[in-house]
């Protein structure tokens, strides 16, 4: 009832009010006039009745706006207050929910497995999560306020410089692989990815998330090595050793020398001995040839019990002098172990390009009259 008089009250004209005051004021002084006189009198006295309508008349005229005036302000100061009362618990609500929020996305940071890292506007760390920690190696302190390029391995801190000011010019960076260095000195391959923090067009900082992607890069380069080498000996494979032949064919490291290795007994072994002994032979020989060549020269095992190696830059009087270093190493060799290795070897060189696969079919035949004179 109180709710309905008061917003009825807030609908009521001014005018309305005055008119609604006069007459209700005119109508109390009748009755309380006539009340009276008849009390005292007994009569009602026409003059006095309307004296006193008259006095009533004026009165509230005067008065009556400004009670009216005063109750409405009143009413309005009312309604200011509890839309004051309402802002501030919404507002209130909300720094709440922003805080829950922040609580949030602070325990989603520290809780993730990736490292998610923040930089300031000079480059340096303002922020690191347990993951960053846990891989690296260090405790927050440690790293808050140090420049990251100081956990960089140093042939990959000119990339990271780069990186960094890529990242505090653009909005965004895509990912990088970037090789890190943990606080016992491992290594450690992490997937880098960020983005700028700015206020207005001015950049205040950078956001960075990255990924521990050591395992998965093994892996790769694993893959990449299994696939140029033999996985027995460690040296190329014939797919290499094939495809650096057709790129020295064309190209400046002229004159080129070809030699080609064959192990004496392998199959006998094998059959006497087992599968074993054949296979230590084929590292030995691998070991013998490693340690005569260059480092430059392409040692590639090539076939069963077949090995080649490509000698750029190398004439007929060096690749002899090559074979000689061979027959050292293997003599060294057999010094060593109770199974003597026996190898059958000739060389060849090409003075121009397009002349190796002749050059490799020359190398293979001395190799095979060395084999034959050896039997």
């Amino acid at each position: 009832m109180a709710d309905s008089f008061t917003r009825w009250l807030k609908n009521v004209r001014p005018g309305h009010f005055v008119v609604i005051s006069i007459l209700a004021a005119l109508v109390l002084t009748a009755i309380s006039n006539s009340i009276i006189m008849l009390l005292m009198q007994g009569t009602i006295s026409p003059i006095i009745f309307w004296l006193g309508e008259l006095d009533a008349l004026v009165v509230s005229a005067i008065i009556a706006p400004i009670i009216i005036s005063r109750v409405r302000r009143a009413m309005n100061l009312e309604d200011i207050n509890q839309g004051l009362k309402f802002e501030i618990a919404e507002r209130q609500r909300a720094e709440t929910a922003l805080r829950r929020s922040e609580d949030r996305w602070r325990t989603y940071i520290e809780e993730a497995n990736d490292l998610i890292f923040a930089l300031g506007a000079d480059g340096k760390i303002t922020m690191v999560n347990r993951a960053v920690c846990r891989t690296l190696g260090y405790m927050v302190p440690d790293l808050v306020g140090r420049d990251p390029l100081d956990f960089v391995v140093p042939e990959s801190q000119a990339e990271a410089r780069a990186m960094m000011e890529r990242i505090l010019r653009d909005a965004s960076l895509d990912p990088i692989l970037m090789e890190m260095l943990t606080r016992d000195g491992r290594r450690v391959s992490l997937e880098v990815r960020g983005s700028t923090f700015r206020d207005g067009e001015v950049v205040t900082g950078s956001f960075h998330i990255a990924r521990d992607v050591t395992e998965r890069r093994q892996a790769v380069l694993r893959l990449e090595y299994l696939g140029t080498h033999d996985a027995l000996t460690d040296l190329y494979n014939r797919a290499f050793f094939e495809e650096e032949l057709k790129r020295l064919e064309h190209s400046r490291y002229f004159p080129v020398s070809i030699v080609m290795c064959d192990v004496n007994g392998l199959k006998t072994t094998n059959d006497q001995q087992g599968h074993a002994a054949g296979d230590d032979l084929l590292r030995g020989a691998a070991n013998v040839l490693t340690d005569a060549f260059r480092g430059d020269d392409i040692v590639a095992r090539i076939g069963g019990d077949e090995f080649a190696v490509l000698l750029p830059n190398t004439c007929v009087v060096v690749a002899q002098r090559m074979l000689a270093r061979v027959r050292q190493s293997l003599a060294r060799h057999n010094a060593e172990v109770t199974l003597p290795l026996s190898l059958a070897l000739g060389a060849a060189t090409g003075e121009r390009s397009g002349t190796l696969l002749n050059v490799l079919r020359e190398a293979d035949a001395q190799m095979y009259r060395d084999k034959h004179g050896a039997n």
